[in-house]
């Protein structure tokens, strides 16, 4: 009898409504009855977007499928594996590795490519709900936002929610106009102001112990409080396997909400004064040098630098939020520090522009690997569409017969056939668009490349000798120009991939912590090199 892994998942109130879990157990349970299945498990993810990759459940289930424990992944349809058209193609793709089937309730099982067609285009579908979801709750916010009416969610400090309107909370907001006063008046520093919050015995926002200084910093800014809340401020962008990235929109696109106001305008503008002339009481901006170009060599997500006590900083990789991020635990690479990663990476570069006999032949291998990928991609561009040509032929074919009343096949078999050969052509079609799409960002790519790679080569006649003298923000720009990727093992060795051969000395071949570089991206060596 056949193995079935049962899986389920919802991620919000609403959809629970719809795809209840009970529901869908029902649902699968009676299927994999009627299929004549033998039930392996129950895989249930709950309260957890279709658009995260790595989920609990399901990589409990990847896990079994890879160790035969199940040979068939029944679910309720797509986008219960993923509403993201590329998750769900790694999804599917990984049960097929392992040779386990993926079947959905309301499609019959169907390995022909028209059967392949219709489960993308099942997901695709999926993946634009989603979209359509996302775009009429944000209209629906704008909406409510441009007609005056303060948008709902976690609301500032000194007020609270009633009867639809943002309404003044007495004792909260006496705090706020003291803390306002403390600060124009008696010319606190926000530091001292916590100081006297902790003094008075004040509960912090949200009910904690004690105030930090950027939430007090964040009320002081907050022009809600001199009775203007703003409303689409900031573009939140999911990365995977980083924080989201939050950026701030133009002006022009703010909503304006009027809200009773805590202090006066005039009180408010003076803090705003005393906060520009006293940078509120925080240290400056930390800049990370390998912002954006650090990996993990363990669970392959970003590393991001971060700030720890006494002035010193540490680059963590994103798995650390492994709550927020739906993994079943952190990867366990050690935190690095910042002032020692960034100083062996500069090392390597300073080594590299002293050196720089192998730099010309390390950049011809370099235009050599983009020729090459370039002739493959044009290859496979010329293989697909000699392919759509010849399905075409055939449906012409086909269509000949269809209007030949002599023709010996019965017109139900070529219709048949007509419709699996029109899903084989259109499936070829998005092949040849995702290759079209393909080749236009590597061409773009080599154009960031050659132009790099100039640069390298004119500031190779310049920069050595002001190398020791370049400032923060030159070597960062240098570290962007010249490096695309740097891979952190746990044993503390890097790999550095970039515009420059990058190498460390033979006797460190074996030695964890070396630092080695990659001549092309992508491809893996244990060894340093210096070519």
């Amino acid at each position: 009898m056949i193995r079935a892994a049962l899986y389920l998942r919802v991620s919000t109130d609403d959809q629970a409504e719809r795809y209840g879990l009970a529901a869908q157990r029902h649902a699968l349970e009676t299927a994999a009855a009627a299929r004549a299945y033998e039930i392996a498990d129950v895989y249930a993810d709950e309260g957890i977007s279709g658009a995260m990759e790595r989920r609990p459940q399901l990589d409990r289930l990847l896990a079994d499928a890879r160790a035969g424990r199940v040979q068939v992944v029944l679910t309720l349809d797509s986008s219960r594996l993923a509403r993201d058209v590329r998750i769900w193609a790694n999804v599917v793709h990984a049960f097929g590795q392992a040779g386990v089937r993926v079947e959905y309730l309301g499609l019959a099982p169907d390995d022909s490519p028209t059967g392949d067609f219709m489960r993308t285009v099942l997901a695709a579908a999926s993946q634009f709900e989603r979209a359509q979801i996302r775009e009429r709750t944000q209209a629906g916010r704008l909406a409510k936002a441009r007609s005056g009416r303060f948008v709902t969610g976690r609301w500032p400090y000194g007020y609270r929610y009633a009867d639809g309107a943002l309404r003044v909370d007495p004792g909260p907001a006496a705090v706020v106009a003291d803390v306002f006063r403390w600060v124009a008046d008696e010319g606190c520093s926000v530091r001292a102001a916590i100081r006297r919050l902790h003094g008075l015995g004040i509960v912090a926002p949200g009910g904690g112990a004690r105030w930090l200084t950027t939430t007090l910093h964040r009320i002081l800014v907050n022009p809600v409080y001199r009775g203007t809340a703003l409303y689409n401020r900031r573009r939140y962008t999911p990365i995977e396997g980083r924080p989201t990235r939050i950026t701030r929109k133009p002006e022009t696109e703010w909503v304006t909400i009027p809200v009773p106001a805590i202090v006066p305008a005039e009180l408010w503008a003076r803090v705003q004064a005393r906060l520009r002339a006293t940078r509120g009481g925080r240290p400056a901006q930390r800049r990370y040098l390998l912002t954006g170009r650090l990996r993990c060599g363990v669970c392959g997500r970003r590393l991001y630098g971060v700030p720890e006590k006494r002035g010193r900083g540490a680059y963590r990789c994103a798995s650390v939020d492994w709550l927020r991020l739906g993994l079943p635990r952190r990867c366990g690479l050690p935190q690095q520090s910042v002032a020692r990663l960034e100083a062996r990476v500069w090392a390597a570069l300073v080594e590299a522009f002293r050196r720089p006999e192998p730099l010309v032949p390390h950049l011809e291998r370099r235009a050599t690997r983009r020729a090459v990928a370039d002739v493959e991609v044009q290859s496979a561009r010329a293989q697909l569409v000699r392919a759509i040509g010849r399905v075409e032929r055939q449906i012409q074919r086909a269509l000949d017969l269809l209007l030949d009343d002599s023709a010996p096949r019965p017109e139900r078999e070529l219709r048949q056939r007509v419709a699996t050969l029109e899903g084989e052509r259109r499936l070829l079609a998005e092949r040849l668009a995702r290759v079209d799409a393909a080749a236009t960002d590597q061409a773009r790519q080599a154009a960031q490349a050659v132009t790099r790679e100039a640069a390298v080569r004119s500031w190779l006649q310049s920069l050595p000798p002001r190398l020791a003298s370049l400032d923060e923000p030159a070597k960062a720009a240098l570290i962007r120009a010249c490096v695309d990727e740097i891979l952190v093992q746990p044993d503390g060795s890097l790999t550095i991939t970039g515009v420059l051969p990058i190498g460390a000395p033979a006797a460190a071949e074996a030695t964890p912590g070396a630092v080695s570089m990659e001549p092309y991206p992508g491809v893996t060596s244990a060894r340093p090199t210096g070519a």
